[in-house]
């Protein structure tokens, strides 16, 4: 058997469970502090433009308004665009108290993949660039990104004199635009750790189904159902919430304020990425992280991540007999008899699948002979190794001659292994 599982989707639904997503309190009625509006400017600030060489002739209001385009010129080892209370002067500067406040929202767009530095300064910080600030990805179209305050801790927020200040490094001749800047007492989305949805290691997989873990990152705590799904279209948001690498969404399957379920599509080139969440609030500011081709893990199915996603040929999973009581049947896997196991990170297919759509067919990997397991440290053959579902990936093993009991089970392709701990229950 290597067509899709039919229990593809029950299995998925068991991974949204392997996390406690505990549902915090989403901010209501919040209360905002217009800072400019549509590239203009409210009463009582101003704008600043300056380079190490001493241009400030590069910020110019769009021609089809609405918003501040920002050039800065080559050759500067610095450029920077600074939104002030008050004038821009060098003493007796004026602040305003943004400490009632969580969260600095800034809309941009501009050369795609570019960084920019965010950050603010109060009334007594100097001007010597030591100032915190925070990095975020340029892309075509606008962004809002919500940064939360907390990221300019030296910073006096009841009296904040740059409120807020685009940077450049040196020699970075190229293009960004600004339209709104506000702080609000809305709580931004902080993504800080992605982990392997199976094996809960730390981690980001091209093709797998991986867990953004953090705070704030969604309003609601719900996996997708069908009404999510526009005909064979992974979707890539639920309740305004969606995940990003670089500027393109993924597929996201569950979300909650703390965790977030989500399948990096498999084209998704491996290497240095930066990943974002957007929810109703606005954009995170991005992580770095370190996509992989290949991080394979085993999928389980009970609280104690102990026993792992398998099915006998009749789709009947596999177990101790009595694992969840009388709400599934569950039968031990016998000696000789072909099992399905389930996965994901194990790697591309041939052909490529990007993934993004509900699969009607299965997919070999391309390094499907280079695979072994093992069941209780002996040798299990393997007749298919491939992708039968959107991020999960089916091994047929047969099972060897083993003691009765729960035996280990281990998927390996070189140097690369499945997690210890799991476990198949074996009844001769």
């Amino acid at each position: 058997m290597h067509k899709p599982s039919s229990r593809w989707i029950y299995i998925l639904f068991l991974m949204f469970l392997v996390l406690w997503a505990v549902a915090g309190a989403w901010a209501q009625n919040t209360s905002r502090l217009d800072v400019m509006v549509n590239g203009a400017l409210k009463p009582g600030f101003d704008m600043g433009v300056n380079s190490s060489a001493g241009k400030t002739n590069w910020v110019t209001p769009d021609p089809a308004g609405g918003s501040q385009k920002m050039s800065c010129p080559a050759a500067q080892d610095w450029c920077a665009v600074f939104v002030v209370t008050g004038k821009v002067v060098n003493s007796g500067r004026q602040g305003t108290d943004v400490s009632g406040y969580n969260t600095l929202l800034v809309d941009l767009k501009g050369d795609s993949g570019r960084i920019i530095h965010i950050g603010i300064k109060d009334v007594n910080q100097p001007d010597d660039g030591t100032e915190q600030k925070v990095d975020v990805l340029l892309t075509t179209n606008w962004r809002t990104y919500a940064i939360p305050l907390t990221r300019f801790s030296r910073a006096n927020l009841k009296s904040v004199y740059v409120m807020c200040e685009f940077v450049w490094d040196a020699n970075s001749p190229w293009t960004a635009s600004m339209r709104n800047i506000a702080f609000t007492t809305a709580l931004a989305p902080i993504p800080d750790s992605v982990i392997n949805a199976a094996s809960f290691q730390s981690g980001l997989t091209a093709g797998a189904w991986n867990s953004v873990t953090g705070k704030n990152l969604s309003p609601s705590t719900r996996g997708w159902t069908n009404a999510d799904f526009q005909g064979p279209k992974l979707p890539t948001a639920l309740d305004g919430v969606s995940v990003q690498i670089g500027e393109r969404d993924m597929a996201v399957s569950y979300v909650s304020p703390t965790q977030i379920n989500t399948l990096v599509f498999g084209d998704v080139t491996p290497g240095s990425a930066y990943l974002s969440v957007t929810n109703p609030v606005g954009t995170s500011v991005p992580i770095l992280v370190t996509v992989r081709a290949l991080f394979p893990a085993i999928f389980t199915i009970d609280s104690a991540n102990k026993y792992a996603a398998a099915v006998h040929l009749s789709g009947v999973v596999v177990g101790k007999a009595g694992l969840f009581g009388a709400a599934v049947t569950t039968l031990p896997a016998a000696p000789g008899e072909t099992i399905s196991i389930y996965g994901t990170g194990f790697g591309p297919t041939d052909p490529l699948v990007i993934q993004d759509v509900v699969l009607d067919k299965a997919f070999p990997l391309t390094s499907a002979s280079s695979w072994r397991a093992t069941i209780g440290g002996v040798s299990a053959p393997i007749s298919f190794a491939g992708l039968t579902g959107s991020g999960l990936y089916q091994f047929n093993v047969t099972v060897p001659s083993v003691a009765n009991g729960d035996q280990t089970v281990i998927l390996t392709n070189g140097s690369n292994n499945t997690q210890s701990g799991v476990l198949i229950t074996v009844q001769k």
